[in-house]
């Protein structure tokens, strides 16, 4: 039996590839599938923290749900790993209740997860639930599984409960929330917010529209809809509502920093939608000191590096672990 070169637990098989130096890794239930790394992973793997390991194997789930059937691991991915926030408990939840939902063959069937922390289970849906819900050890798992039974998204075997080991059924409850949640995390469309004066109506045009659709999504500009007949404020909030994230332009005029658009990316972030943050170079220090913005790894352009701009937001949005590849305008 192989290992996995992230995690150290069994998987199927490691291959060297024929056209570089890199291994194809196949069947790593820990690291959540199938990936690729180079083949000197295997000595940086090692001085790698289990925090950013989980990070990691987030980012690989979400590239292979975005169509990529082997996501390359790179210094580069493990250093973004490193700067990523930990999932929120809630979304953590939802990964795991959406992997019950996918390995169940038929309604009310039950699931059981058993496995250890040292990695010696032979469940392998225990290894895939801690990878899908960014879990290290069996408590955090655990403590997400109760959340959800409290929920009443799924229902536990008490008749089955052994140390160690817990089953489930996914209640109706549970596949309603799910549905609910594919609708928001299928979205193929980008909310645009920014200010809509005619001076920077060609970075939309030239950049960022562009940048958006080459990485598969559809861009929407509030001021472009077509036949808009509800309140503004509606609209928006609807918007965002359907966009699977946004991206966030903070350029403003004389009179000072555009509210509209700190109002969206905050309910961008109330509604826990990914925000891209980008600002014209020279207003960048304004919203540095004015606004809690900096925290935010922000995007810089100027007017005479317009290209630059569309292949630096396109791979921000390819590189993100909540974002990913879309579906649209792919060729």
């Amino acid at each position: 039996m192989a290992k996995c070169p992230i995690w150290g637990t069994p998987c199927e098989y490691v291959s060297p590839s024929r056209t570089r130096y890199t291994h194809y890794v196949e069947g790593s239930h820990r690291a959540g599938g199938n990936y690729e790394v180079p083949m000197f992973f295997a000595t940086d793997a090692q001085t790698v923290e289990d925090e950013v390991k989980a990070r990691l194997t987030t980012w690989l789930i979400d590239q292979r749900q975005a169509g990529i059937g082997f996501p390359l691991v790179t210094t580069d991915e493990i250093n973004q790993a490193r700067q990523r926030r930990p999932l929120p408990a809630h979304e953590r939840a939802d990964r795991l209740l959406k992997l019950l939902v996918d390995g169940t063959q038929h309604f009310g069937e039950t699931l059981t997860l058993a496995g250890m922390d040292d990695h010696t289970s032979d469940n392998a849906l225990y290894e895939l639930a801690l990878a899908w819900s960014e879990s290290i050890l069996q408590r955090e798992l655990w403590s997400l599984l109760t959340y959800l039974r409290d929920q009443g998204w799924v229902h536990e075997e008490t008749d089955r409960i052994f140390i160690g080991q817990r089953s489930f059924s996914v209640t109706v409850n549970g596949h309603s929330r799910i549905e609910e949640q594919a609708t928001i995390t299928d979205s193929s469309l980008c909310f645009v917010a920014m200010w809509f004066d005619e001076s920077i109506r060609n970075v939309y045009d030239n950049s960022i529209a562009p940048a958006i659709r080459d990485a598969g999504y559809e861009p929407l500009r509030i001021d472009q809809e077509p036949g808009l007949i509800d309140r503004i404020d509606d609209a928006i909030t609807s918007g965002i509502r359907r966009s699977r994230f946004l991206v966030v332009d903070l350029t403003h005029g004389e009179e000072g920093a555009r509210g509209s658009v700190y109002y969206e990316a905050g309910l961008a972030h109330g509604l826990d939608k990914p925000v891209v943050f980008m600002c014209r170079e020279d207003k960048f220090n304004d919203i540095q000191r004015t606004f809690d913005t900096r925290q935010y790894n922000t995007i810089k352009w100027t007017d005479d590096n317009l290209e630059g701009l569309q292949k630096e937001l396109t791979e921000r949005i390819l590189q993100s672990a909540r974002i990913g590849r879309g579906t649209r305008y792919t060729e």
